[in-house]
């Protein structure tokens, strides 16, 4: 088993996901779990009698979301350090959301959220018997981590949050496993679901708030040429959306009007002169159409903002490492 997990760790990495190690449940001779291997350092350094309340499904390194890797040497080189290791996965680092079935399925009182068609997507058979259903996030989010804010049964893992995966052991001593046809080695993800999507804005569930309010109505249509943007943002600015992909496309349009230099204002304008918003989501909207836009400026402020300050942490490390030699 060790050494299928550690391929597996490797695999995921390459295949662009990060990957972090996790601790491991114990078991006795009847297969019954009788700890974690996180209790006994715990013991020793703070509390004497501790006791795991979620054996095997917690990473073994502080500050795990920031050094989860996506590196096959790194993954490499942690699964021969702990080879019975866990594996899980950065979620939102990773740009996926891992949607928690069962809990919505037993607890959540409002209507179907979820198609049959959204279901096609990658799923996670967890160790207890529950499913997650594994989607992408859109370019620019930055949806959070938990439930706490959430309507009663929804429950996910974004940013700041991590999922197990297969052939990682659950406590129940059942091993975690891809739905046959579902694995990440047969689909890809679906894009998040539209109503998982405006579930989540509505509830501002995001790891950072960027107000965001508009100005006077825009009345010309910018000149796009203003903008240092590339050929491909160009192109979905001025075509109609594709159905299925439109909260996708107006977040990587708006991050990309963002890095360019446009204002709030300026990006208004943009949605309400191109086919972009004229033919997509945002005139779909109607009356609530500026508060849809201002809440994906608002995420994809916040991601872009993050990337900036994780980009100067980047030179200034490499510059004292410099003076360093």
């Amino acid at each position: 088993m060790a050494v299928d997990i550690r391929k597996a760790a490797i695999w995921y990495a390459k295949h662009g996901w990060y990957v972090v190690p996790l601790h491991t449940p114990i078991f006795d001779d009847n297969g019954q779990c009788v700890g974690c291997s996180c209790e006994e350092w715990k013991r020793q350094k703070f509390t004497p009698d501790y006791v795991c309340p979620t054996p095997g499904k917690h990473p073994r390194l502080s500050a795990w979301e920031e050094k989860a890797t996506n590196n096959p040497d790194d993954a490499a080189y942690w699964w021969r350090r702990w080879p019975d290791a866990n594996i899980g996965i950065a979620a939102g680092k990773s740009g996926l959301l891992a949607f928690d079935v069962d809990s919505y399925k037993d607890s959540y009182q409002g209507a179907r959220v979820l198609t049959r068609a959204d279901e096609d997507t990658i799923t996670n058979l967890t160790g207890s018997g529950g499913q997650h259903l594994i989607y992408r996030l859109p370019t620019g989010s930055t949806l959070g981590n938990g439930k706490a804010d959430l309507p009663k049964g929804i429950d996910i893992r974004a940013h700041g949050g991590q999922f197990v995966v297969p052939p990682s052991v659950h406590p129940s001593s059942n091993v975690y496993r891809w739905e046959l046809g579902y694995g990440p080695h047969e689909i890809d993800p679906l894009p998040l679901p539209v109503a998982i999507d405006e579930m989540l804005t509505e509830y501002q569930l995001s790891t950072a708030r960027i107000a965001v309010e508009f100005g006077e109505i825009p009345i010309d249509a910018p000149d796009l040429t203003q903008w240092p943007l590339s050929n491909r943002i160009v192109s979905l600015i001025q075509s109609s959306p594709e159905h299925g992909k439109r909260s996708e496309t107006d977040q990587s349009v708006i991050t990309a009007l963002i890095a360019a230099g446009a204002t709030d204002d300026e990006i208004r304008a943009v949605f309400e002169a191109y086919p972009i918003g004229t033919q997509g989501k945002y005139i779909e909207k109607a009356g609530s159409a500026l508060t849809y836009l201002a809440h994906s400026v608002a995420r994809a402020r916040a991601w872009y903002a993050g990337q900036v300050e994780k980009e100067a942490e980047q030179r200034a490390s490499a510059v004292v490492a410099s003076l360093a030699i």
